[in-house]
């Protein structure tokens, strides 16, 4: 799931990039006068599948 949340990501921006030009980044988050960096649901899948195989190794680290 990680590594298929990370490919899909990274496919999705790189065809982003052949067919428009750019990675077009469209949400954007605030509170007060703090802002996130802008980012895409691509964006969103490689740091969910990132999250995935960190969190699996952690667990595997301590079930062993």
């Amino acid at each position: 799931l990680g590594f298929g949340l990370i490919i899909g990501g990274a496919i999705a921006n790189f065809v982003d990039r052949l067919c428009i030009g750019g990675v077009i980044d469209f949400i954007e988050l605030y509170y007060g006068c703090w802002s996130w960096p802008t980012f895409n649901v691509a964006d969103i899948a490689i740091v969910l599948g990132f999250i995935c195989i960190v969190s699996e190794s952690v667990y595997e680290a301590n079930n062993k």
